[in-house]
């Protein structure tokens, strides 16, 4: 007996158009891969590693370009950092986490739940200066050399990099794949309930 669809009531119209849609964007994610998050990445070497990072919630998805080529500050760094090392070892943020202070951070800052962990952990001590105060320096540019060395203190991978690494900057695609690679993180892992970034 075939379906009629005129025959149907409005309640069994929605849901049959409902599971119709359903079926089709499986269809089509299963033959096509994963939706592009991002405008900006397209022909992107790293646009795996930062497709990753988006479906696990590690980045903010709410904007619609990730800025690959863009190099990253500290703050950026501590955020993408540590929400990965948080997704890869499935645990969020303690609720209980005592603020930091650092004499050059705003106590509303964005970043400041991910930047008070890595440095309890002891995480981000390369890039802290200490002198009479504490200070992060937020949007000073990170170098290869201390993200690879940050890395391998959350991770078990050792970066082998040369001595250019001090000097270079990295770009925010270059990131996200030495995140990814360092973490082990794919699109299948726990992913949490609430955005972490």
């Amino acid at each position: 007996e075939i379906l009629m669809i005129n025959s149907l009531d409005l309640s069994e119209r929605i849901i049959l158009s409902v599971c119709l849609v359903s079926l089709l964007w499986l269809l089509i994610t299963t033959l096509f891969g994963q939706e592009e998050v991002f405008t900006d990445i397209d022909n992107e070497p790293f646009a795996p590693a930062i497709t990753i990072l988006a479906n696990l919630g590690i980045v903010d998805t709410r904007v619609p370009k990730f800025y690959p080529h863009n190099y990253v500050r500290h703050y950026d760094f501590v955020i993408l950092l540590i929400n990965s090392f948080l997704s890869s070892t499935n645990t969020s943020l303690p609720f209980t986490l005592s603020f930091a202070q650092f004499a050059d951070v705003d106590r509303n800052a964005s970043y400041l739940p991910q930047l008070s962990y890595a440095f309890h952990y002891g995480a981000i001590d390369r890039i802290i200066e200490r002198d009479l105060e504490t200070l992060f320096s937020a949007n000073k540019f990170i170098t290869k050399d201390d993200v690879y060395h940050i890395c391998s203190i959350l991770s078990s991978v050792e970066f082998l990099h040369d001595d250019e690494a001090e000097q270079q900057k990295i770009s925010r695609a270059e990131l996200a794949e030495v995140l990814v690679t360092c973490f082990g993180l794919s699109s299948k892992e726990f992913s949490p309930s609430s955005s972490l970034s």
